[in-house]
């Protein structure tokens, strides 16, 4: 009787052992995945502060149009390695059916220097521009557009 007393003893002390244990690797994967999120976060950052100290990176602040005028984009363009980086984060969210395109105006004429994938608060690395006057960036139908649509036109910027 007394084995048999132990056994339970034993038993239950097991169960709450493998419980316990349970929530610790639960726990353990909950903290690896947050010092990811953190690495991650910590990697981007370093990114946009090597882009944006680098002297030879311009920052291109880009303005509202009349017809939206609390959006805001920046432009970060490297004019030594062509290097083009936008940072969208002032942008309203695009539709579901819709992204945003930047375009740089380059003598007159506007050529893609392309798409935002989804609304995003990081440092985007867009196309290699040589030259531009100024950037722009319109709302577009999903893949971008070959020529922009000029009254989708959010934000502009001259340099």
């Amino acid at each position: 009787m007394l084995s048999a007393a132990a056994n339970f003893y034993f038993f239950y002390q097991w169960k709450d052992a493998e419980q316990e244990l349970a929530i610790a690797q639960q726990s353990m994967k909950q903290y690896a995945y947050e010092t990811s999120q953190l690495q991650y976060r910590t990697d981007r950052t370093e990114n946009f502060l090597s882009v944006v100290r680098d002297p030879q990176t311009q920052s291109i602040a880009l303005k509202g149009v009349s017809q939206h005028a609390t959006a805001a984009a920046k432009v970060f363009w490297n004019q030594e390695t062509k290097e083009v980086f936008q940072d969208p984060a002032s942008l309203p969210a695009a539709p579901s059916d819709r992204q945003y395109q930047l375009w740089a105006l380059v003598d007159g004429k506007p050529v893609d220097a392309g798409v935002v994938a989804s609304s995003s608060d990081a440092l985007l690395r867009m196309k290699t521009i040589e030259k531009a006057q100024a950037f722009a960036v319109t709302l577009e139908p999903k893949g971008g557009s070959v020529n922009p649509t000029l009254e989708a036109m959010y934000v502009m910027g001259g340099i």
